[in-house]
């Protein structure tokens, strides 16, 4: 899919899954959501298909609370990125202004991906169980342009 913005929404409770997940797209926004009570990631952005890796995805304004907490979770955090390798333009993210609260992971996660450019700024992050942002080495070392905060 291409500039699709999923805004507005309250989605709560998952037994098994993620809040919001976005498998492939290009001008992905999720914007203005409450988000609680998921099992995997509140937002989860992965790879489903070798072709259409994930790029321009922005996830702004939205209120996650206790997500990412299943008992046999395997996403570590409330906003989880992985699985997918991108393209020479492609990777390119944006996390503003969200709000994350009670979460037994990290805040923003990433595994396994290929970022062009990260931005992760003005975010409040409260009684996580881990970092706010816990990027792997092999990952950050790769990222072209970040704007942490």
């Amino acid at each position: 899919p291409q500039y699709v913005k999923l805004t507005g929404n309250r989605i709560e409770g998952t037994r098994a899954g993620y809040g919001v997940a976005i498998c492939s797209g290009d001008h992905i926004e999720v914007v203005d959501n409450t988000i609680s009570n998921t099992y995997l990631a509140g937002v989860s952005v992965y790879q489903h298909s070798g072709w259409f890796p994930p790029d321009r995805i922005t996830i702004k304004g939205n209120t996650l609370t206790n997500c990412a907490s299943g008992e046999l979770c395997y996403t570590s955090g409330a906003i989880s990125f992985f699985g997918w390798g991108g393209g020479k333009d492609q990777g390119r993210i944006s996390i503003v202004g969200n709000t994350i609260d009670k979460t037994p992971k990290a805040g923003v996660w990433t595994n396994w991906c290929t970022l062009k450019r990260a931005t992760v700024k003005n975010n409040v992050f409260k009684g996580l169980g881990g970092g706010k942002l816990l990027i792997g080495d092999k990952e950050r070392v790769k990222i072209e342009k970040t704007d942490f905060e």
